[in-house]
């Protein structure tokens, strides 16, 4: 290998690891507030309260009713701290091959699935008593297909450029940043941030995929 190539390699590796880990740490936050049991979820809004009148954002008076709909601290301290961990279990035991493996193929399917999953699933819950199901939504296939398509490149069964993949990120990426347009304001990961923090995953997956390649080739 080469030490152009080494050095290529290990920047795609590091760029993708850490988009990977706010991917990660930002899907799983939202799945806590969504999922998660009262008693953390409460603890994290009453650390945004703490926060916000520190910095004077808030009344020390009670906060209006519907301060909880844009509480940022609360999701976003969580996030960057668990970011900041998984970045550093990465870092850590970046010599393992499980994390490799993980690199290479749990990370795609995350930036790919991790944020539509977490759109279903809240949509199922708040619309299921009006009969609403993923089965019967043009969302649910859209996921599934790319899913198809991740399976299928990272089997080499699909034999198509790291430009193509992108793109295919970026249509899919686009087609939920539709859909999440609709819930803007869940305390930051609706709207452009679970967009952008997938698509972003997503184009680090697929050059550390594509500098992969070349030091296999480069090395027969």
């Amino acid at each position: 290998m080469d030490d152009n190539r080494s050095h290529s390699l290990t920047l795609d590796r590091r760029l993708h690891e850490a988009a990977f880990s706010v991917n990660l740490a930002f899907a799983l936050v939202a799945y806590l507030f969504l999922l998660g049991p009262e008693t953390v979820t409460s603890l994290l809004f009453r650390m945004d309260i703490v926060i916000s009148r520190q910095l004077r954002l808030l009344p020390e008076v009670t906060p209006p009713k519907d301060y909880y709909t844009a509480a940022y601290f609360a999701f976003f301290v969580p996030a960057i701290a668990l970011a900041g961990c998984i970045w550093a279990l990465l870092r850590l035991f970046s010599k393992l091959a499980l994390m490799r493996a993980v690199l290479r193929s749990v990370a795609g399917v995350t930036a790919l699935a991790a944020s539509p999953a977490w759109w279903l699933l809240s949509t199922y819950s708040a619309s299921a008593r009006y009969g609403w199901t993923p089965f019967a939504a043009i969302q649910f296939y859209e996921l599934i297909l790319m899913l198809l398509y991740v399976v299928l490149y990272l089997s080499r069964r699909l034999a198509v450029s790291a430009w193509v993949s992108i793109t295919a990120f970026m249509v899919h990426n686009g087609f939920w940043f539709w859909q999440f347009g609709a819930i803007p304001f869940f305390m930051g990961y609706g709207g452009p941030v679970a967009s952008t923090v997938t698509f972003v995953a997503g184009v680090a997956w697929v050059l550390y995929l594509r500098q992969l390649d070349h030091v296999s080739a480069a090395a027969c």
